[in-house]
Order: structure tokens, then sequence, then C-alpha cells
């Protein structure tokens, strides 16, 4: 008999949670797209509208999770109906606030992915746009006599090919446009690529802005080792700079975007652990609505700060490459730590 109470919050919780995040996630995926099919024809951008809309379906998503948990178990707040009953089970940590989270989290486990993969797939039929394939990003570094700067003193950079496996199928870089010396005129030189001294672009480019996107395909390069930057007709009067994180190589991923999609989604796990984490920390003395008031300003200041993982996630999956990126693991340990945290304080406060 023990043993069945106290696994009751769990029970309690995930089927509260399951139906009401995946209704939710389904009305608003398919509302914001709808939205943002309407709005292409002024904005041009669907694919823009449709990385807004998976933040907020996601967002809203786990935020219905967590008012659902709060309202489904009585342990959430002094003043929560069917609280005086709790002392007599044996509902463990909180008064089974912890158990209630975790079945909110494995509910949300399900309905998140869920969310995005079917958010994906509403995308595509309702905009009529792909999505770019999906990429793997792996940084480069052009290296030159006087540092990552191409104009008329110093011409050339090169940057390390690499081989086997990891032979990327595209070259990337974002040139910025700096002035040589003080008083020159704006005047960027052309851009060429060379393998082995062959070119990779059928002419050399002209940038037409600082920061311009260049894409090169490296299907012409052949076993070349490395690659050479060339500013073809330097004239003296502007630089083009390259530092780090402004060239890259793109290969193509393993994975297809519904699969990619539903790893974004679970991303969003984090923020729900944290939010329910600080509502198990306020469970025994804060009022029910404090609870949920507190679970929402920690939802959206993390997401307006940027301090959830899946936000970053949702960004690299949008501009079609997919990587652990360093904010995405950051985010992660951050969430998981700040879950940890508030849980493992509210047990400690309940034994006080």
């Amino acid at each position: 008999m023990t043993r069945r109470r106290s696994a009751e919050p769990l029970v309690c919780t995930f089927r509260a949670v399951l139906p009401r995040t995946l209704l939710t996630a389904a009305v608003a995926s398919a509302g914001l797209l709808a939205f943002a099919a309407h709005g292409a024809e002024d904005t041009g951008d669907p694919i823009l509208l449709g990385r807004l809309g998976l933040h907020v379906a996601l967002g809203l998503t786990v935020a219905v999770g967590a008012l659902a948990t709060i309202d489904a178990w009585p342990g959430f707040g002094r003043d929560a109906p069917g609280r005086s009953l709790l002392a007599r089970l044996r509902t463990g940590p909180v008064d089974g606030c912890v158990r209630a989270s975790c079945g909110a989290l494995l509910a949300l486990a399900l309905a998140l992915p869920s969310a995005a993969v079917g958010f994906e797939l509403l995308r595509g039929a309702l905009t009529g746009a792909r999505g770019r394939p999906l990429v793997e990003v792996t940084p480069a570094e052009a290296v030159g006599p006087l540092g990552p700067l191409l104009y008329a003193g110093s011409p050339e950079l090169s940057v390390a090919l690499p081989a086997g496996a990891d032979r990327p199928a595209v070259l990337a870089a974002r040139p910025r446009l700096v002035l040589a010396s003080p008083g020159a005129r704006l005047d960027p030189p052309p851009l060429q690529v060379l393998a082995d001294g062959r070119p990779l672009l059928a002419a050399p480019v002209e940038l037409p802005w600082s920061g311009h996107l260049l894409r090169v395909p490296l299907a012409g390069a052949g076993d070349a080792r490395s690659l050479r930057l060339v500013a073809t007709g330097a004239r003296g009067g502007a630089a083009l700079s390259l530092p780090d994180g402004a060239v890259w190589f793109e290969r193509a991923a393993p994975g297809g975007r519904l699969a990619a999609a539903a790893l974004a989604g679970g991303l969003a796990l984090g923020a729900a652990a944290v939010a329910l984490g600080i509502a198990t920390l306020l469970a025994r003395d804060a009022a029910r609505a404090l609870c949920a008031a507190a679970a929402l300003a920690v939802l959206a200041g993390g997401a307006l700060l940027g301090l959830f993982p899946h936000g970053a996630a949702i960004e690299a999956f949008a501009a079609g490459s997919w990587s652990a990126a360093a904010g995405t693991r950051a985010g992660v340990l951050w969430s998981l730590s700040g879950a940890a945290v508030a849980m493992l304080g509210g047990s400690r406060r309940r034994r006080s």
C-alpha cells in the first residue's frame, strides 16, 4: 500500500500534463504556422516566421505543462485544496512535489519532441517552404603572414582542408570589410578561392556588403590539402578581415530534419525542469498562485536571456546547421544544475 501511495504523485501529474501539453502544442503549432503562411506574402520570409513560431510553440507547451503540474498536485502551495490530506500519506519529499515534477517531466519528454516534429511537418505543409538541408559545421582558420587580412600588401590566406571521412562539401566565409589605412577609399578587393592553383569560383566575387555570406562548393578541390583565398586586383583601399569564426566548413549531417527537430524539442525539457524546481522550492510556504507565477517568471526570464538550451538549438536548426554548440551544452548544464539545486533545497526545507 505504501508503494502505491508513494507513486501516486508521479502518475497523477503524468496523466494531467500529457493531454494538455499535446493539445497546446497542436493548437499553437497550427495557429502560428497558419499565420506564418498568411503573412509570408508580406514578409517574404516564411522560414523566419516558422522559426519564431517554434520558439513560441515550445514555450507555450512548457508553460502549460508547469501550470498543469501545479494544478494537478495539491502539494504545490500551502493553500492548495486537499493539502491537509497529504500529511497522512507517504508521498515523498516536499509532500510529493518532487515525484509530481518527475511525472510532469516524463509527460513533457513525450510531448515536446512530438510538438517539434509536428511543427516541422505542418510548417512544410502550410507554408510550402522546405528548410535547408542540415549540415555539420567545422570551424576553420584563415592564416596569412600578417594575420587574417586580405589586402594589397598581403593578398593571400591559407586554409587547411580536412581529409578522409571529415572531408567537407562547402567552404563558407563571412569576410568583414575594414579600411587598410586611415583615409583610404572603400574599395573591397574581389575574392577568389584556389585549390592547388585551380579556381573554385567561375569568377572572382565582389562582396556587396561587409559580412556577406560566401559559400564555395568543394567538388572541384580534388585531393588538395589546403585552400588559398586570394584578393585579386587588390588596390589598397580596403581589406577583408577573416577572424576566428568567420570561416568554416560544412558537410551533410547524418540525421534528417525531423530527428533534429525532435532533439531541439527535447532540449526544452531543461526549461521545464528549472520551472518545476522553483515551484518545488516554494511549494511548502508559498501560496499556489505564487508558485505558478514564479514558474512562469523563470520561463519568461530564461527565454529572454537565452539561458535555456533549446533556444540555441532552434536557431542552429533553423539556420540549417546542427552541431553541439557551446551555448547548447552550457544551457543543458545550467538547467539541470538549477533544477537539482532547487528541488534539493525544497527537500531540505521540508525536513527542517
